[in-house]
């Protein structure tokens, strides 16, 4: 059974709902049936999960059994309909990193397909109520955008988490764009010690340069979370990537230091000590204002199972 009664108005994460969705969408294959999810009725709460198919979608995928009895008595429509809980399975499964050829062309296709599916739900009116006709031009650049960095990430959950992914989106009351995309499968490190594996290279040895490794092992224009941080980059955004126990919050300043010291390099094949040292430097356990704004490592006492990529982006020039 799933407790949800301690849940409050006004206390709600659709990012971590969505981590909850993949986690309980993971145990439920080793389920026969569908969890049962005890709630304390509460209309803020009830309408809310209504809005952003929190719901919806857990009983259509069959992931939580709900108390049919207590889903009523209130008002539907209170949230801003560009904020939303989205389910991505994949077209097809993933090949296996030793068929590297058909991989490649199963990413291109996972991307132009998943550019082109939650791009059609990107919808601008959702993002900014009256934009001035000057706006529109930088609003359907931003809705590019998004789509781009939204495909990459599902792509990343399906074909390295092997895992389907499930996207967050929300329009926050202060003219930002919060997006999530968690998936419950093997996690950073794990994906990066297979691939490292069929190369015969020593493989990361923890969360956090795991993370790092992710973004600057392949070239400067690479695809992946390395694009997604780089387009967030530009609109003065911020990128939260976390695997079992590494936490890496990027802004501007950390990750354009990140770029000068490490694009070029052959971290695959070069000491891992080299990001070890500015893990060091970087890393916090608690981090104060400076940090949130400058960027930050961390590391969680208790591992989260598989990836969550956040992000936030500005919703106006």
């Amino acid at each position: 059974m799933w407790d949800l009664t301690e849940v409050s108005p006004g206390r709600m994460n659709i990012s971590a709902i969505a981590s909850l969705l993949a986690l309980a969408d993971r145990l439920r294959d080793y389920t026969k049936t569908a969890p049962r999810v005890r709630i304390f009725w509460n209309p803020s709460v009830l309408a809310f999960w209504d809005d952003i198919a929190f719901i919806s979608l857990s009983q259509q995928e069959d992931i939580f059994s709900w108390p049919t009895d207590q889903l009523g008595g209130y008002s539907r429509g209170k949230t801003n309909p560009a904020s939303r809980l989205i389910l991505c399975r994949g077209p097809s499964a993933a090949p296996d990193y030793s068929e590297s050829q058909l991989l490649e062309a199963w990413k291109d296709t996972s991307r132009a397909y998943w550019r082109s599916d939650l791009g059609a739900l990107l919808d601008p009116r959702g993002f900014i109520d009256q934009a001035e006709p000057s706006q529109i031009r930088w609003l359907n650049q931003l809705r590019a955008n998004l789509a781009t960095a939204l495909s990459e990430l599902v792509t990343n959950a399906l074909a390295h988490g092997r895992a389907p992914a499930f996207v967050a989106l929300q329009r926050s009351s202060r003219a930002r764009i919060s997006t999530a995309v968690c998936d419950a499968g093997i996690g950073f490190r794990q994906s990066m010690i297979a691939q490292m594996r069929l190369l015969q290279i020593a493989p990361p040895p923890d969360d956090l340069t795991a993370i790092l490794l992710a973004h600057f092992v392949n070239s400067p224009h690479a695809e992946g979370v390395r694009r997604v941080t780089d387009i967030v980059m530009e609109h003065d955004g911020w990128v939260e990537v976390t695997s079992g126990k590494g936490s890496v919050h990027w802004r501007p300043d950390l990750w354009h230091r990140f770029r000068t010291a490490f694009d070029g390099l052959d971290l695959y094949n070069a000491s891992h000590r080299h990001l070890a040292r500015e893990i060091d430097s970087i890393h916090t356990t608690r981090p104060d204002r400076d940090a949130r704004d400058r960027g930050y490592f961390r590391e969680w006492a208790h591992p989260l199972r598989g990836a969550r990529v956040s992000f936030e982006l500005p919703a106006s020039n």
